[in-house]
């Protein structure tokens, strides 16, 4: 019993993210570091493979390899996505290994969790930066790259959904909605905007040449008076950041949007990625022609007292 007491206080005393396992897999006990990490109680850790604890994108690959480390009583190292206390997903390197008796029988599992967030975002993000700056080298069409570049910030902030909206060469109309992830019905009613009507984060973002950040749509009814916070909710968007896309000139070519379906502030990390992709879109767009005038035109939806604005 005090052998007992005393490895879990050892294990609880570790700094990094702990877990032990029974030689079958159970969790066992996990240290305070990942109770607070997780927000989530033992009991509910233990059914970890059946909650959102790992995203849904990982965790198929990390069954197999778990499945497979018990059948064969080997380590295992894998890399996947945790959902935090705050509902983000970050990168971590987790390493299982099997604490042995002196026959070879297998006592329990020790499984490391190491965050790799930064490192995982700062590959992802090198990585799509040498892919865009290639696309624009071989003369791929605009709206290719900036779903590409949509790709890569949803690539990066797991869970997100991006648009990038270019104004036409005058800068007073949305002239083209690159959004990929975003539903069609909600993106449509974007090419034909004036820019300089009363509406959504997009819009404001792009008539101020500020970041609007709009944290929590549901509770911001600042928005409701021009019928973006409805259509927002209906396709359940209920966090929006817009940031515009700066020309070298000082003039604005468009605005870069990352849309949650949960309520969210954007934290440092967040903040360096906008910047950095922000100033890539601008890169591609001007190499294609100042203030988009390469981008295919784009019938208007809607009209002035329907459509919504950005």
């Amino acid at each position: 019993m005090n052998s007992e007491l005393t490895f879990h206080n050892i294990v609880d005393g570790i700094s990094a993210l702990v877990a032990v396992l029974t030689p079958d897999g159970a969790v066992e006990f996990v240290n305070q570091q990942v109770l607070d990490y997780f927000g989530k109680t033992l009991e509910e850790l233990k059914r970890w493979a059946s909650t959102d604890a790992v995203h849904s994108d990982d965790l198929p690959n990390v069954v197999d390899v778990f499945k497979r480390a018990l059948e064969s009583g080997r380590p295992y190292d894998v890399e996947l996505r945790q959902r935090g206390a705050d509902g983000v997903y970050r990168w971590f390197h987790v390493q299982g290994l099997p604490v042995r008796a002196p026959d070879g029988r297998i006592l329990r599992w020790c499984v490391l969790q190491t965050d790799v967030d930064e490192r995982r975002r700062a590959e992802g993000l090198l990585a799509g930066e040498n892919l865009i700056l290639e696309m624009t080298a071989k003369g791929s069409s605009l709206e290719s790259i900036l779903e590409a570049v949509c790709r890569i910030v949803e690539q990066t902030a797991s869970g997100c959904r991006c648009s990038a909206l270019l104004f036409d060469p005058s800068g007073s109309t949305i002239q083209q909605a690159v959004a990929p992830s975003l539903p069609s019905s909600y993106s449509s009613r974007f090419p034909g905007t004036p820019v300089d009507r009363e509406g959504g984060p997009c819009t404001a973002a792009a008539r101020r040449k500020t970041q609007v950040i709009v944290s929590d749509v549901e509770s911001d009814t600042h928005w409701d008076v021009y019928g973006w916070r409805t259509a927002a909710l209906a396709h359940g968007l209920k966090a929006c950041w817009s940031t515009t896309i700066p020309g070298s000139n000082g003039l604005v070519l468009g605005t870069f949007a990352i849309y949650w379906c949960e309520p969210r502030t954007p934290t440092g990390q967040d903040q360096i990625l906008i910047e950095q992709i922000t100033h890539l879109a601008a890169v591609a767009i001007e190499h294609k022609g100042t203030r988009g005038c390469c981008v295919r035109t784009h019938r208007s939806f809607g009209n002035s007292s329907t459509a919504f604005p950005g």
